[in-house]
């Protein structure tokens, strides 16, 4: 019968082999990643890299060419360069001299390779989808529009002078009012409506809440009596109570660094004081339309001639 020696494994003789294997194994996984980390722009693209780029700059633009993005301290996205048609049209704008006027406009905009443009395109559209950027440029055109309007003897002048019709031209300045006014009014509700759920509203309830107010309150009117008293004279009423606070206050509350403010401090206190300066310039207004509907009376009664007169004391 025949017997099969078995005989120990010897792990020492393959060891080289293991280390030769896994240093190569490592050398592929590094040469892979070094390779997929290399990225190639197309020309319809600007290619930013952002992180440490090390030029001083916000970031680092490139547009038809390569660069090796580091890992861990840096990281990269697409810039597109494919033109966006924009429509802007302004229908039976009113102009400053009541003349109303269509204005349908067209734009098309994109973004230039040039690096000062390609920096500042990284820096403020990196990130928006293309509705978003759209939305953006609308607004900006918006803006400009409303300038050149403003504007229009200052933009056209010389040869541009005979492409202007001011009597259309003029009326475009009310409907770009309108919308002025429509989106400071957006603008102050979305503001006052964070306000509001920031306040805790037990707080409302305190005396010392109401009694900071009082003191501010007064504070406020003391000042702007010493000003209109030494600027004005005699005659400040109804200017004295004309002091209202609103979206500046809350936005200067917010604007608050958190080293500089004080603990405990109630938000409110900044709603008191809106809603009292606010009721006293309403009160004001119209004690003062009254004062002036008595003088007018008091004047009509006086057969014309010549003598000392004084606004009548409410």
């Amino acid at each position: 019968m025949n017997m099969v020696t078995l005989y120990p494994l010897q792990l020492d003789s393959f060891a080289p082999l293991f280390v030769v294997g896994f240093a190569v194994l490592f050398i592929f996984i590094i040469l892979i990643s070094f390779i997929k980390r290399y990225k190639r722009c197309p020309s319809d693209r600007i290619l930013v890299v952002y992180g440490k780029v090390g030029t001083g700059n916000s970031a680092k633009c490139i547009h038809g060419g390569a660069s090796f993005i580091w890992p861990v301290i840096q990281d990269y996205r697409y810039l597109d360069l494919t033109p966006i048609s924009i429509d802007v049209n302004l229908q039976d704008a009113l102009s400053k001299q009541n003349i109303r006027v269509s204005v349908p406009a067209q734009f098309t905009v994109g973004v230039s390779n040039k690096p000062a443009i390609m920096l500042a395109a990284a820096e403020r559209l990196l990130g928006l989808d293309q509705p978003s950027i759209r939305a953006l440029a609308h607004d900006i055109i918006m803006g400009q529009m409303r300038l050149v309007i403003a504007n229009m003897d200052l933009f056209f002048q010389g040869p541009l002078k005979k492409w202007l019709d001011k009597d259309k031209a003029k009326d475009i300045y009310h409907g770009l009012h309108v919308v002025t006014l429509e989106t400071a009014f957006v603008v102050r509700t979305f503001f006052f409506v964070i306000f509001g759920i920031t306040i805790v509203f037990s707080s409302l309830a305190s005396w010392q809440v109401v009694g900071v107010s009082a003191l501010c309150l007064a504070v406020i009117y003391v000042i702007r009596f010493i000003i209109l008293r030494v600027s004005i004279g005699t005659d400040i009423l109804p200017q004295l109570f004309i002091a209202p606070r609103g979206l500046i206050t809350v936005l200067l509350f917010y604007a608050i660094p958190p080293e500089a403010q004080v603990s405990g401090f109630s938000e409110g206190i900044i709603l008191f004081i809106i809603i009292g300066t606010s009721l006293i310039m309403t009160g004001a207004m119209i004690a003062d339309k009254k004062r002036a509907g008595k003088s007018i009376d008091k004047a009509n009664a006086i057969p014309i001639g010549d003598m000392k007169w004084k606004a009548p004391e409410l």
